[in-house]
């Protein structure tokens, strides 16, 4: 018997039929690829900003502990301020994080646009964080 005190705005879910698949039995995969491009930008903007603040962060503290051109007293400032650097260093993991799921998430949205360019960005935005975790 169908409800007939539902509202005009909701839908009536039909069963799948074989080989069709519901919300239910989605993978996380085929969800992420139905959200929408508005939304996937305002992830990526939100994960760039992560990325500008966590690097903020961990700039202004680990860089007082390093003193340019004497490692004895750059060991000593870390050992007497071991756990700011320990945060530092999560932090700063945290920041590599964003930056590789805004790439992600950059060539996704720029895939429609130009495979390849959208291919070579996302090589260049992998390898600059790569390179820039090394130093």
């Amino acid at each position: 018997m169908k409800n007939i005190w539902r509202s005009h705005n909701e839908k009536e879910l039909a069963a799948p039929r074989s080989g069709q698949m519901n919300m239910g039995t989605l993978s996380v995969s085929e969800r992420i690829e139905e959200v929408s491009p508005r939304t996937k930008a305002r992830m990526a903007g939100g994960f760039f900003l992560a990325t500008i603040l966590t690097g903020v962060f961990t700039r202004q503290f680990i860089s007082h502990l390093v003193v340019s051109g004497d490692a004895a007293a750059t060991a000593a400032d870390i050992l007497s301020h071991e756990s700011v650097f320990r945060l530092g260093f999560a932090v700063d993991l945290v920041e590599l994080a964003c930056q590789i799921t805004m790439t992600a998430l950059i060539y996704d949205l720029l895939k429609p646009v130009s495979r390849s360019g959208s291919l070579l960005a996302a090589i260049f935005g992998l390898v600059s964080s790569d390179a820039r975790s090394r130093f």
